[in-house]
C-alpha cells in the first residue's frame, strides 16, 4: 500500500486502538469466566478483525498515493 503520511498516521492509530491485548482485557474484566474468553479468542477475534480491516477501506482509498501512469511502449 502506498499512503500519504496522514493516511498512515490515521491507519496506525486505528489499528493500535483496536489492539488484541486491549480487547482481551476488556472482555476478561467484563466476564471473568476464562471459558468465554477462550471461545471468544477462537471464534470471535477473526471475524471482528476481518470486519475492522474491511471498514478501513475508505480511509485507504482516500489517502492512497497512485503511481504515475507510464506511457505504453510499442
Amino acid at each position: 500500500m502506498h499512503l500519504d503520511e496522514e493516511g498512515w498516521r490515521k491507519l496506525t492509530l486505528r489499528w493500535g486502538c483496536s489492539s488484541r491485548p486491549g480487547r482481551s482485557e476488556r472482555i476478561r474484566a467484563a466476564d471473568p469466566k476464562l471459558g468465554f474468553l477462550a471461545g471468544f479468542k477462537s471464534f470471535g477475534i477473526m471475524p471482528l478483525t476481518v470486519i475492522f480491516a474491511l471498514s478501513q477501506t475508505p480511509l485507504i482509498l482516500k489517502h492512497e498515493i497512485k503511481p504515475e501512469a507510464e506511457e505504453p511502449h510499442f
